[in-house]
């Protein structure tokens, strides 16, 4: 969970590079745990099933990944919900 009051910005990118497992799970078609993707930030939770396009939540010293299945769509409902 994510606590919406705790959401600072939203964004869908399209990052290079490619994230370094340091917890959880990696491998084709799932990514879930903690990461560490230098082009994206250093502290990073995926919950991904793809990389490109990703939707980055960030929320305190956290960047959450995420992969919805239409990225702009569930972004500007996120938008909406946060008042943003």
């Amino acid at each position: 969970r994510i606590p919406y009051r705790s959401i600072t910005e939203v964004t869908v990118v399209a990052p290079g590079g490619r994230p370094w497992r340091l917890w959880g799970v990696g491998m084709p078609g799932l990514l879930w745990g903690d990461f560490r993707w230098k082009e994206v930030a250093p502290n990073l939770r995926l919950y991904a099933t793809r990389t490109q396009p990703l939707v980055l939540v960030r929320a305190g010293r956290v960047t959450y990944g995420l992969s919805p299945a239409d990225p702009e769509r569930f972004t500007a409902a996120l938008r909406r919900r946060l008042g943003q």
